[in-house]
């Protein structure tokens, strides 16, 4: 839905602006055919919530200064995620400042226009204006946002996203069924798959199946694949009745093990440690700039450049367990692609970490099974409630982890109302160089936060790391993880947004 803009043309607002300096009755202002029904103009003082202050009484003896008068005017209401066109002038101003949202705060000039958004919340707009002499006034508007329509969904990324499609393993309808739910969606939710399993990324590292792959490189960058064309295809079809309203990408397994193979696998024939780490970084990189390929290629065939890129993140197998060449094989690629999904959530506009999967129950180590569909389910569901309603994340934040006696750690977190039966694989005890020395035996909860006993003593210099977990049956959604975007053990909260950051010694 779009209403057309209410916008003042430079007459109407000079009309205004004259037509309050001749007031001296205490009337609205207003010209004689009347004031536009979106424009709010006002004097001196704070904004009355429906209208404009009356006229300053220009006949009174001791008024001070003049206060200078602003005229603030954009549409009543437009669609989800469209733009409002603001405009504004001024009279007896030598400053402007717009207070909106994305330009709070911003040094304006004393006639002008900008458009907001995309918006999906209502906006409150507020221009304040100074005259020389310290006087200010306000003028204000509000602009009404159409509810969000029922997204449509596409899958995108390798088998943790295609089985939930598969008809052994599917969990499509309740993924709909979750963000039908949620309070900021109204109607049918439309989600569907242009994932396949074990595909990778790069045509460099495919397996078996030639065609099993999103993006080639060319001599200019890069080109779509097989898979990205398919589902441009798919795009295409369904811009010709309506929006794509968010990509979802579950991917990086396959690209992962082909790099492993490449710099740290006996073929490789690379000694030198110096050597491996600059090869992994420079596989690391072209995977990088080759998802940036994607998303802006997807986004591009969507025709919108903002469509939400949404990353439900590699799982547990990328626990980085670096240290010994045998895990490095495994852990290190894998965890460096992770660390890149968190890298990119963090540059790209659009672009965000919906899902953290440390806890997701596994069949073989790579593949969730149902129960970790649904558990995942959920968490994509509480996240894209945030990010669609424009909230932020709160949650708890881990504060201290304590010797409380020689096995056992008293772990301090504050803003935790609620913890359920703990897994006790959640937490490992560490070296001084953060590698994972065993599991908990036992977690529990306490007075403030989680108590952790182990198998043996701690060692003198233990660190507390947090391999994958659930915070138990929380109803808040809370868990816990180690964060690779970070380094260090992360707190989440029900939409996997990270609160907080804690690197965790364990204090005498």
């Amino acid at each position: 839905m779009r209403t057309a803009p209410r916008a003042l043309t430079a007459w109407t607002l000079l009309a205004l602006l004259l037509a309050l300096a001749g007031c001296d009755d205490g009337g609205s202002g207003a010209d004689a055919g009347g004031r536009d029904a979106g424009a709010t103009v006002v004097d001196a003082g704070p904004p009355a919530p429906d209208a404009g202050l009356p006229a300053q009484d220009a006949g009174a003896p001791d008024a001070g200064p003049a206060a200078p008068r602003c005229v603030l005017d954009g549409p009543a209401s437009v669609g989800y995620r469209e733009r409002a066109e603001l405009t504004w002038a001024s009279q007896g101003a030598d400053e402007a400042t717009l207070f909106a949202a994305g330009v709070d705060g911003e040094a304006v000039s004393l006639e002008g226009a900008r458009a907001i958004g995309p918006l999906s919340l209502d906006l409150v707009a507020e221009l304040e204006v100074r005259s020389a002499s310290g006087a200010t006034s306000r003028c204000r508007i509000e602009v009404r946002v159409a509810p969000a329509p029922a997204p449509w969904i596409l899958g995108v990324g390798q088998s943790n996203m295609a089985r939930y499609f598969s008809s052994a393993t599917a969990n499509a309808a309740e993924l709909e069924r979750a963000v039908e739910a949620l309070p900021s969606v109204s109607g049918d939710v439309t989600f569907v798959s242009a994932a396949r399993g074990g595909s990778a990324l790069l045509e460099a590292n495919v397996a078996s199946a030639p065609d099993n792959y999103w993006v080639r490189e060319a001599t200019d960058g890069f080109a779509p694949g097989p898979l990205l064309d398919a589902a441009l295809t798919q795009i295409a079809t369904r811009r010709a009745g309506g929006t794509v309203d968010l990509f979802l990408w579950a991917q990086g397994e396959r690209d992962s093990g082909a790099i492993s193979q490449r710099v740290f696998g006996a073929g490789a024939g690379i000694a030198d440690a110096a050597e491996r780490e600059r090869r992994l970084l420079e596989e690391v990189d072209r995977y990088e700039r080759a998802l940036r390929y994607l998303v802006a290629t997807l986004r591009e065939a969507a025709g919108a450049p903002d469509v939400p890129f949404a990353i439900q993140a590699l799982g547990r197998r990328t626990y980085p367990r670096v240290e010994a060449i045998e895990d490095q094989i495994v852990m290190r690629p894998a965890h460096e692609l992770r660390r890149l999904q968190h890298r990119l959530a963090a540059e790209m506009p659009g672009v965000r970490v919906l899902a953290e999967t440390y806890d997701a129950p596994y069949t073989d180590g790579i593949h969730m099974d149902a129960a970790g569909r649904l558990q995942t389910i959920q968490r994509l569901a509480a996240a894209l409630e945030v990010w669609r309603t424009g909230g932020l994340a709160s949650g708890p934040v881990a504060r201290e982890a304590r010797r409380a006696t020689p096995r056992e750690v008293a772990l301090r977190v504050d803003g935790l109302s609620v913890v359920g039966a703990l897994a006790h694989r959640l937490f490992w005890i560490a070296d001084a160089t953060g590698q994972p020395l065993a599991p908990a035996l036992e977690a529990t909860a306490s007075a403030d936060g989680v108590t952790l006993r182990f198998a043996d003593e701690l060692p003198a210099d233990a660190r507390l790391l947090v391999a994958f977990g659930d915070l138990g049956t929380s109803p808040s959604g809370m868990h816990i993880g180690y964060s690779p975007a970070q380094e260090g053990v992360h707190i989440f909260d029900a939409a996997s947004q990270p609160v907080a950051t804690a690197t965790l010694p364990v204090t005498p």
